[in-house]
């Protein structure tokens, strides 16, 4: 389907990665590479192509980076309310782009265990709790009605295999489209 009032929406999510990538990079290195983090984002061709599409490349790519941006000020403030909506967006950002599930895990882990080790095993594992916990709180209830429309256990999608093929098929561009347009004659022949 082509919905033309999702085209300014992908624009917009688009456009706004760039301020988020310059954050990012300012929180983590200082303002030069964020100025470098964010022209890398303004020119990035993968990015500005999908804004023609109907994908969801670029809302995922703007909660990532908003979510990596909480993730880094979660660790230098370090509560269990900054880390829990660290986990909460990252959580979300699952929800939209299944394919980065195991980011948040690790970032719950790492941020466990860099506050583990500096501030002691207790608050590393509370913290770490509380990232996990705001990770769940979005995912757990989509994982739950997934899970009981498949008859089994679903993390959040089951696409993951196929995704993974289809954006990793070169001869299509990494894109569902590329890829149909690329296997549609060996497919006709076939069947």
């Amino acid at each position: 389907w082509d919905v033309p009032s999702a085209y300014p929406l992908q624009w917009a999510f688009g456009t706004a990665t760039i301020p988020a990538a310059f954050a990012l990079a300012y929180l983590v290195a200082g303002p030069v590479p964020g100025l470098a983090a964010a022209a890398a984002i303004a020119f990035y061709p993968p990015l500005i192509d999908v804004t023609g599409d109907l994908l969801t490349e670029p809302l995922g790519a703007l909660m990532l980076t908003i979510a990596l941006c909480a993730v880094v000020l979660a660790l230098r403030r370090r509560t269990w309310r900054r880390a829990a909506g660290a986990g909460l967006l990252l959580g979300l950002t699952v929800l939209v782009r299944a394919d980065l599930l195991a980011v948040p895990l690790l970032l719950a882990a790492l941020v466990a265990a860099t506050v583990w080790r500096s501030d002691g095993r207790r608050r590393g594992l509370a913290l770490g709790a509380a990232m996990l916990a705001g990770i769940l709180v979005p995912t757990l209830p989509w994982s739950i009605y997934v899970s009981s429309v498949a008859g089994k256990p679903v993390p959040v999608s089951s696409g993951g295999a196929s995704n993974l093929f289809v954006g990793t098929y070169t001869p299509g561009g990494g894109s569902m489209f590329g890829l149909k347009r690329e296997l549609a004659a060996e497919v006709g022949e076939r069947y």
